[in-house]
């Protein structure tokens, strides 16, 4: 009753995040059944705000800007009391909670990777790109191809680099990787095109374009 009163009652992110800590102290002391512990998960990961005003915009009253640092930062705290063959299945919900978090889902691939899971990492790096609005984020796509390479079909693996140089287009690794797709596959009219691309998008890609040739 206690801790609902102080929920209720929390004047921002800050605070909240506080109670939060100390209900899970008190989860972790009471012995509380799983099914009341993944009701309580969900429920104070959907309360914690992600929406902030823009501060300092008159130009633009009433905008809003996405922030998941509280939300993460409530993430690693369920993290700590978690056990590790039930933090994976956590990590998904949060997930599809919050499907643009990329810096929660880059943690959910590193927890894969430490237990091996690179087939489930993989599956979340298709529904993360599958979303409407891909992230602007080099590491995810990096981690993303690797994993296709991995897990994936070479045309699973091209589908993954088109959608990286669409999403960044001025990622010169990007181009240079999806370059070196190609030519390991042998495909000269592909390699033509990238360059036709990178020619106009007048990225630098020279020098690393000698070095192909040269080998």
């Amino acid at each position: 009753e206690i801790m609902e009163r102080s929920l209720t009652h929390a004047q921002n992110p800050d605070d909240l995040i506080l109670v939060w800590q100390n209900y899970l102290s008190y989860l972790r002391r009471s012995g509380t059944p799983p099914k009341e512990v993944r009701d309580i998960m969900v429920r104070s990961i959907i309360s914690v705000p992600t929406k902030f005003p823009v501060p300092f915009s008159p130009l633009s009253p009433g905008a809003m800007w996405v922030n998941y640092y509280y939300s993460n930062k409530l993430v690693e705290c369920w993290l700590t009391v978690l056990a590790p063959e039930d933090s994976l299945d956590f990590m998904e919900m949060c997930l599809s909670f919050m499907p643009n978090n990329v810096q929660l889902f880059l943690r959910a691939i590193d927890l894969c990777l430490d237990v091996k899971e690179t087939r489930r990492a993989y599956s979340w790096c298709k529904f993360v790109v599958a979303q409407t609005d891909k992230p602007a984020n080099l590491a995810f796509w990096k981690i993303a191809i690797a994993l296709a390479h991995v897990e994936g079909t070479p045309r699973e693996v091209e589908l993954m680099l088109i959608d990286c140089v669409e999403t960044m287009p001025l990622a010169v690794s990007a181009w240079k990787d999806f370059l070196l797709f190609e030519v390991a596959r042998e495909k000269s009219s592909s390699v033509h095109k990238l360059l036709v691309y990178c020619q106009q998008l007048q990225l630098n890609i020279e020098g690393f374009v000698a070095t192909l040739t040269a080998s």
